[in-house]
């Protein structure tokens, strides 16, 4: 290996390994790999002291192995930073990872994912099979979506 590619390997791009993927980071973003495949990314930006989650995400195949979290862990201590999410009221994935770093309860995602849902213009309305201007479902409805969308 050259020189110039070790020092850049050691010095601005930072790997851990999790089964057969690996977890690279560079900066404020962490990517999982398999073999040359980009499988999972994370993006983050400095703010207030902290590194704000941006963008987070992994393959549908590869989900619920713990990739996610593997990002975020090597990010913080690549980092030496702490992560806070953004917006992540709608999106399932996301609201499990932080119930289990935050030490979170069902009840505090659903909340959370509930608000969202509400947020949503047309999502609800797509789900009941109702026009996008209707209002005509009811909060036990809404909650009936929240829980199947989060697996509760």
């Amino acid at each position: 290996m050259s020189l110039l590619r070790e020092y850049i390997r050691t010095t601005l791009i930072r790997e851990a390994s999790v089964g057969n993927y690996r977890v690279v980071v560079n900066d404020y973003v962490a990517r999982v790999m398999l073999g040359d495949q980009q499988v999972g990314k994370l993006e983050a930006e400095p703010h207030a002291g902290q590194l704000q989650v941006q963008w987070a995400e992994v393959d549908k195949e590869h989900q619920r192995q713990g990739l996610g979290a593997a990002m975020y862990d090597a990010l913080e201590r690549e980092s030496g930073m702490k992560l806070t999410h953004g917006d992540i009221s709608t999106s399932p994935g996301a609201l499990r990872l932080w119930k289990k770093r935050l030490g979170e309860t069902d009840e505090w995602m659903l909340n959370y994912y509930i608000d969202g849902l509400y947020n949503s213009p047309g999502y609800i309305q797509d789900r009941l099979s109702l026009p996008w201007d209707s209002e005509d479902y009811t909060d036990k409805e809404v909650e009936a979506i929240a829980r199947e969308d989060l697996g509760l």
